[in-house]
């Protein structure tokens, strides 16, 4: 579901993630949604997103680390509209739990700078790209191998070495990119 969500095949990541909330109890009901919700993200279909992340939140039945990447992908929302402060707050609050799984703590972070970017970009502040840097490397040394969020934020560190005039640094982000994740939709956008 997630691969076809990345390719832009909005029918067939449904079809896949609405056969996984059918018939296998609400964990995976829950899981399927915020599958849903990420390629939903992928596709730009931003209400959708924003309505299957709502619903994995209902259906966590007390599992904070589902309860918890339904708000990541709400944040992820709240960046996408442009709503910095708020996603922000979402981010930190996340990041300030105890007890959750790394896949849920990549996500926060590698959230979190992507937030940074946008808003470092909007404003031409390198100060804030600097902060995004540090989240996104907070994932890839902390969190190496964590499937999405890992990829990611070697490609982004990159992105953001080079942009900030550390053209090395970036070039090292990209060799371990291609060399640890050659298979990743962020390894095929290396330029």
């Amino acid at each position: 579901g997630l691969a076809q969500g990345a390719l832009k095949n909005s029918g067939e990541a449904e079809a896949a993630f609405t056969k996984l909330d059918q018939g296998f109890g609400q964990r995976w009901a829950a899981q399927a949604q915020l599958g849903l919700g990420d390629a939903y993200l992928a596709m730009d279909k931003l209400l959708e997103a924003r309505r299957a992340y709502a619903l994995a939140g209902s259906r966590s039945q007390g599992d904070p680390n589902l309860k918890l990447g339904a708000q990541v992908g709400e944040a992820k929302c709240m960046v996408m509209r442009k709503e910095y402060e708020g996603a922000l707050r979402t981010f930190d609050s996340i990041l300030g739990q105890k007890g959750i799984s790394p896949s849920v703590m990549a996500a926060a972070y590698a959230g979190k700078g992507d937030c940074l970017r946008a808003q470092g970009e909007s404003n031409s502040d390198n100060e804030l790209l600097k902060k995004a840097l540090l989240s996104f490397q907070t994932v890839v040394v902390r969190f190496a191998g964590v499937p999405e969020s890992y990829p990611r934020s070697l490609f982004r560190s990159a992105e953001l070495y080079a942009k900030l005039g550390q053209e090395k640094l970036a070039e090292l982000q990209r060799k371990e990119l291609k060399s640890r994740c050659p298979s990743s939709p962020w390894t095929a956008k290396l330029k």
